[in-house]
């Protein structure tokens, strides 16, 4: 079954999951410019990148090994996956004491 049945249908989800897309990437990017201090950020980013790379040899032997029907259950299974790495992500910086000490307001001493 089709998840956009007509064109319009097609170009108002694109559009949702570019909106989707944009406003996860300021999101990613404060958090980052937040919480890697700014001598190491070139190395950080550069690392971050190459990371974020990795996945791909992976995705495409997956793709290539897997069955034509089962593959919406292995795209089902790598979205719940890299939902659960996130959360599990945030809910660690979230506890992330150079975070809170960063977010945390001035004392005033008297």
């Amino acid at each position: 079954m089709p998840q956009a049945p007509s064109y319009t249908g097609y170009v108002t989800l694109i559009a949702l999951f570019m909106a989707a897309d944009g406003g996860l990437t300021i999101v990613l990017r404060t958090l980052r410019s937040q919480v890697i201090p700014p001598a190491a950020f070139g190395t950080t980013l550069s690392l971050t990148i190459l990371l974020l790379l990795l996945p791909f040899p992976l995705a495409g032997i997956l793709l290539a090994l897997t069955p034509p029907p089962y593959l919406n259950s292995l795209i089902g299974a790598c979205a719940l996956l890299q939902a659960l790495t996130l959360l599990v992500t945030f809910l660690q910086l979230r506890n992330d004491p150079a975070l809170r000490a960063r977010t945390s307001p001035p004392r005033h001493e008297a």
